[in-house]
């Protein structure tokens, strides 16, 4: 095994499934911890520097399937984080979209649209 540091949008990339295998426990986390990753989350994105947040060790390996057109592995550490993560990112899919709708141009090419987070994570 090798320990990689890697950015978060690099390892959810819209070309990679994450499989949850049956022995993993169900997703159990309540309000206090969605609260807390989001106040980090908030925090790093104030603080202005790309230094980024440390949201714990990913661990996954390959499934050995990679018929569907992009690559799986089973997600053996991290899939609390994971999931939560995933849903935080289409509920913001799904403001975009009531605001601005799918198609529509953003005030500028780094502003994020539903467009952009449906194919760069979703």
């Amino acid at each position: 095994m090798q320990a990689v540091n890697s950015y978060f949008r690099k390892i959810i990339n819209g070309t990679t499934q994450f499989i949850i295998p049956s022995f993993q426990r169900d997703y159990s986390w309540t309000e206090t911890q969605c609260e807390q990753l989001w106040h980090d989350i908030v925090r790093a994105g104030r603080d202005g520097d790309d230094r980024g947040h440390f949201v714990g060790s990913i661990v996954y390996i390959p499934s050995g399937d990679s018929t569907a057109g992009f690559t799986q592995y089973l997600l053996i550490d991290g899939q609390q984080r994971i999931t939560t993560l995933v849903l935080l990112l289409i509920a913001l899919r799904r403001r975009l979209l009531e605001e601005t709708g799918l198609q529509s141009a953003a005030t500028s090419e780094s502003a994020p649209t539903a467009k952009k987070v449906e194919a760069y994570f979703l």
